[in-house]
């Protein structure tokens, strides 16, 4: 099926993995074009997350013996046991993303490495595909 015809058949209130009818109002919207906005945004968001996440999981294999901080936007952030620990040693509060998922970081890479590596924290930091710092210290995890 041709996404032409996805978007004909949603456009019609039509669940194309089923067939089924659906209401157009189910996102909050009562005209068609706001609705596929709508649901383009919530698939779009969900997807970044999932693929941030992924990306996430592969870098903490690559480094399992290193607290992982990535560059996003202006803040830096680790997520899972990463984050509980940087919560620790830097006081900061960590927050769970869909209830589940523990996260902190914060805008000031210096202030964290400093502390971290005056806990002899390893750690390497990843901005977009490079690393931009990298510490070797004591493996977090032990």
């Amino acid at each position: 099926m041709e996404i032409k015809e996805i978007l004909e058949l949603l456009s019609n209130g039509i669940d194309p993995t089923t067939g089924e009818i659906f209401d157009l109002s189910i996102f909050g919207k009562k005209d068609t074009y706001e609705a596929f906005k709508a649901f383009k945004e919530v698939v779009v968001s969900e997807h970044k997350k999932s693929s941030q996440k992924g990306r996430y999981g592969r870098l903490c294999l690559e480094y399992p013996d290193r607290i992982v901080i990535v560059k996003s936007g202006y803040f830096y952030s680790t997520y899972n046991e990463c984050a509980e620990i940087l919560g620790q040693v830097m006081g900061y509060k960590v927050a769970y993303l869909s209830g589940r998922t523990p996260t902190t970081g914060g805008p000031d890479l210096g202030i964290i490495a400093d502390r971290l590596q005056a806990k002899e924290l390893s750690y390497i930091v990843i901005n977009g595909d490079q690393i931009e710092e990298k510490y070797d210290g004591k493996n977090p995890f032990v």
